[in-house]
């Protein structure tokens, strides 16, 4: 077929034709690339989807930066507000009235035992738990308390305490079994020649319990010097309290306790 200037001439605005609307077509779907999708079936749902579960992650993301947990900061919050407020208060009452040595050494003397560094230990412990045996946890103890004279090692049940703990301050054993508890194995292990294995029964929050003192170190008591300033908030604190008292000495307007403390040698 011979080519003439006309038909050459059509063919090619055809051509130009199509390639604008082709340019225009790939144009359109650059800018708008989810509407071109749509029309054409190319972008699923899944990928929407998607695309709006990252959208979410990312401003629950930037919420938990810009807004913490409220319940937590208005907590703490309000616990620093009321300790402030103890303090404050404390020393609006107490700081008008310091003692002299004499009688601040005195007073540390008489309770040097509460300043008392904190001891550690090493030693067993077996749980008869009342959870398990309700009323009857102290008498199984008692039983195997008097077994274990006779060469039989006491087996307890299972709870989340360790059955053997190296080294453990008086004050962490506080925290794992309740003040009550360390306090009277601390006792045991202080009022006995010969470490106690095994004693008991000892009572705690999560029962009824034997122990075996392997090791024990008493805590010092410090200088006064270094814990001066702390003895004398204390001494602070306990005239404060002795004010409170309304039952006062016959004859006197200072209440007993207090006399007792100014009275000291």
């Amino acid at each position: 077929m011979i080519m003439t200037p006309r038909l050459f001439l059509t063919a090619s605005v055809f051509c130009l034709l199509a390639m604008y609307l082709g340019s225009r077509s790939v144009i359109e779907t650059i800018n708008n690339p989810r509407d071109a999708w749509d029309t054409k079936g190319i972008a699923p749902e899944k990928v929407r989807v998607l695309q709006r579960t990252i959208e979410t992650s990312l401003l629950a993301q930037q919420e938990a930066r810009l807004f913490p947990d409220t319940v937590d900061v208005e907590g703490q919050q309000t616990a620093d507000s009321l300790e402030m407020r103890l303090v404050t208060a404390t020393r609006s009452i107490t700081t008008q009235e310091t003692p002299n040595e004499k009688t601040l050494r005195a007073f540390f003397t008489r309770h040097q035992e509460a300043y008392r560094e904190a001891a550690v230990l090493t030693l067993k412990q077996v749980l008869y738990s009342s959870a398990v045996h309700g009323g009857s946890a102290t008498e199984i103890a008692r039983n195997a308390l008097a077994a274990s004279a006779q060469g039989v090692v006491p087996e307890g049940d299972q709870s989340s305490l360790q059955d053997h703990y190296t080294e453990i301050s008086s004050i962490a054993l506080g925290h794992l079994m309740g003040e009550p508890a360390a306090e009277a194995i601390v006792h045991l292990a202080r009022q006995n020649n010969q470490l106690p294995c095994w004693a008991g029964p000892l009572r705690s929050s999560y029962g009824v319990h034997l122990v075996c003192v392997e090791h024990f170190t008493l805590g010092s008591v410090p200088a006064f010097e270094d814990v001066q300033l702390q003895v004398l908030n204390d001494w602070r604190y306990a005239i404060t309290q002795d004010r409170s008292i309304e039952t006062l000495q016959p004859g006197s307007n200072i209440p007993a306790k207090r006399q007792a403390i100014q009275s000291a040698p």
